[in-house]
Parts: C-alpha cells; sequence; structure tokens
C-alpha cells in the first residue's frame, strides 16, 4: 500500500511539508509497517532541497518531531533515490515529471493545498489536504490576495486568519476540486493539525477503502468522460493547422478534412 506525498513547491510551502508529512509517514510506519511512501519533486526542487527542509537548519523540523534523514542512491540503474529517515522509514523520490503512472498506483496522497490537487483529482487519486496554519511561513506561498495579506508586517498573519475563516465558511474549500463541485469531495484539514492528527486520519481511511474508492468515483465524475486528452490533443493539432494555413497564405482546409 502506497501513499504519495506532495509537500509543495515554493520554499515556504516546502518549509512546512517536508518535516510534517515526514513525521506524518514516520507515525503511520510504527502502526502500518506495510505501507510504502513516495514522494514526486516537483520540477522547481531538487533532491538535495529536502535534505534542507528537512534538517536542522530548518526550525520546524524539530517542532513537528521529524528526526534525522539522509538520501540513499538507487541501488539499480532504473531505481529511485529515497529518502531515508532514523527510524527506517523509506520515501522513494521521484524526479522524473509528470510521475502519473506512480500517482495511479497510490492508495491516496497527502498534499498540501495548490496545483497538487488539480493533478491528483485528474488521476482520480483520493487525497487529504492539509494546511497547518499555526505556522506562518505556509501562509505567504499562497497565491492571491491571501499570500499577499500574509506578507503585511506584523499584523500579516491576523488579518490572514481572518481572511481565511470568512473565505472557509463562504466556500466549498480551497483544494480545486472541492472549488469545482462546490462542496467537499476531498477533505481538507486546516489549522493547528498535527502529524499525529493526520497520520490517525490516514489509518482510519485505509480502513475503509470504500471510502476511498467513494472519492476516487467522485473526482473521476468530476474530470469527465474518458478521452479528454485525446480530445484536447485533437483541438491543439487543429489550432496548428489553421495557423499554418493561414500564414502560408493557403486557403483553410475543407472542415471535412479537418482532425
Amino acid at each position: 500500500m502506497t501513499i504519495a506525498l506532495l509537500p509543495g513547491s515554493k520554499p515556504a510551502k516546502l518549509c512546512v511539508g517536508v518535516p510534517f508529512m515526514l513525521a506524518t509517514a514516520e507515525q503511520l510506519h510504527r502502526q502500518r509497517p506495510d505501507c510504502r511512501f513516495l514522494l514526486p519533486l516537483a520540477p522547481t526542487v531538487r533532491r538535495r532541497d529536502l535534505l534542507r527542509f528537512a534538517g536542522p537548519h530548518n526550525p520546524l523540523a524539530a517542532t513537528f518531531g521529524a528526526g534525522a534523514v539522509r538520501l540513499e542512491a538507487p541501488s539499480s540503474p532504473h531505481g529511485h533515490w529515497s529518502l531515508c529517515t532514523a527510524t527506517g522509514v523509506r520515501i522513494a523520490v521521484l524526479a522524473h515529471h509528470p510521475a502519473h503512472d506512480e500517482l495511479r498506483c497510490c492508495a491516496m496522497a497527502l498534499t498540501t493545498v495548490g496545483a497538487n490537487t488539480a493533478e491528483l483529482g485528474a488521476l482520480a487519486v483520493p487525497m487529504l489536504v492539509l494546511l497547518p496554519t499555526q505556522h506562518p511561513h505556509v501562509m505567504r506561498a499562497w497565491d492571491g490576495p491571501l499570500g499577499l495579506l500574509s506578507r503585511v508586517p506584523l499584523l500579516g498573519r491576523f488579518i490572514t486568519m481572518v481572511a481565511l475563516s470568512v473565505v472557509l465558511r463562504r466556500s466549498a474549500g480551497l483544494a480545486w476540486p472541492n472549488l469545482q463541485a462546490g462542496r467537499m469531495v476531498v477533505p481538507e484539514r486546516i489549522g493547528a493539525v498535527t502529524p499525529t492528527q493526520i497520520a490517525q486520519e490516514v489509518l482510519a481511511l485505509l480502513r475503509q477503502p470504500a471510502r476511498l474508492e467513494a472519492m476516487a468515483t467522485a473526482l473521476r465524475h468530476l474530470r469527465g468522460p474518458g478521452g479528454a486528452t485525446a480530445a484536447l490533443s485533437a483541438m491543439v493539432m487543429e489550432v496548428l493547422r489553421l495557423q499554418f494555413h493561414c500564414r502560408r497564405g493557403k486557403p483553410l482546409p475543407p472542415v471535412a478534412e479537418r482532425p
């Protein structure tokens, strides 16, 4: 049983997300040694960045109780690097993009708010969306007005928390699937959440595969019928074909000839 960890791509999110998810993975491994973990790197993140955010240079690492970590090279040419903790947890670090095949095979994912939720939703991967707001670092990485407000000196965090509470009362949440559906399709845990709380909730979900399947079904429904990728590709090719004919001064091909 594999769980994906997606801590984000911006330094402010990684500062919280990496140690938080490592601590959660350690607690899950203690109670479910059969759990495996993978972490797809964002294009802007390098493997060694994980050590910086998980190590003693990040004061939040000790706050969440994450232990020492090291990177281990793959044992085979086609293997992946691993992020290993002192308690024996091994997390496969995927450097290729996109890692859709691996994500599709996961039982569920832990992810921060952002584009990750849209990607997981398109793949119909059940997810638990995390936003620990007890640390202002993560709020500075938010997009849009909330992110700008959080950077206001002194009052930034207070203003952001007030704005966030208003947003949450008036909307279906912050994850893309929830915004698209107008309701809570995937659970969001926002506030002073801890790795212990999240680990217990993940264990509860793993014991109820019907809930995970219902979540995946709802995500597939939001995604729409199959063949969307092929249809989008055909549309792109059609636009390119029309641009080619216009630039060459040639008449447009008849509709019947268009793909």
